[in-house]
């Protein structure tokens, strides 16, 4: 193992985690909404912790992308090849991406980065764990995973229909 190849392995291992830490941050925003009010000290919590940790990720994410470019480059004649793997690293970029251009749209809703979070934290998953031996062939705990995050976005979009004369009261 290289220098490089592990620069790159650390680099988008910890900007991988960092976007289920993100995730997960979505799901307990969604839970507390369900289950209590939300004040908005806890409102803005939320929002500040998820751009400050959608920044980590993106940076690192894309640092370990471009290191992963110079070693397969050097391994494997080629830059990139479109393989699942490659693929997913930019949907968990774009997703990071989103993140943080909706800290510079005024009026974003917490449960809109909450549910952004979530779509991040599917991405990453499936970016990470979606493919075995360079094949897309998820497994029984990934599309359980899969489930359980689409129960939570599901009943997000839910408890907004429910709650929607509350939710225009929310900021």
């Amino acid at each position: 193992m290289t220098i490089l190849l592990a620069s790159h392995i650390l680099t988008v291992t910890v900007g991988y985690v960092t976007m289920f830490i993100m995730g997960a941050l979505g799901i307990c925003h969604m839970l507390a909404n369900w289950f209590q009010q939300i004040g908005p000290a806890q409102r803005y919590a939320l929002q500040r912790a998820s751009f400050q940790f959608a920044t980590i990720a993106f940076t690192l994410t894309a640092i370990g992308v471009v290191l992963g470019m110079f070693w397969a480059k050097e391994n494997l004649g080629r830059y990139w090849a479109w393989d699942v793997k490659e693929t997913g690293a930019v949907f968990v970029l774009g997703c990071a991406i989103i993140m943080i251009g909706l800290r510079w749209l005024k009026g974003t809703r917490p449960n809109t980065i909450a549910c952004m979070s979530i779509i991040g934290n599917l991405s990453t998953a499936w970016a990470w764990f979606g493919s075995v031996n360079g094949g897309f062939k998820p497994g029984p705990l990934m599309l359980a995973f899969t489930a359980s995050q689409l129960v939570v976005l599901l009943g997000a979009a839910a408890f907004a229909m429910k709650n929607k004369g509350a939710a225009e009261c929310d900021q």
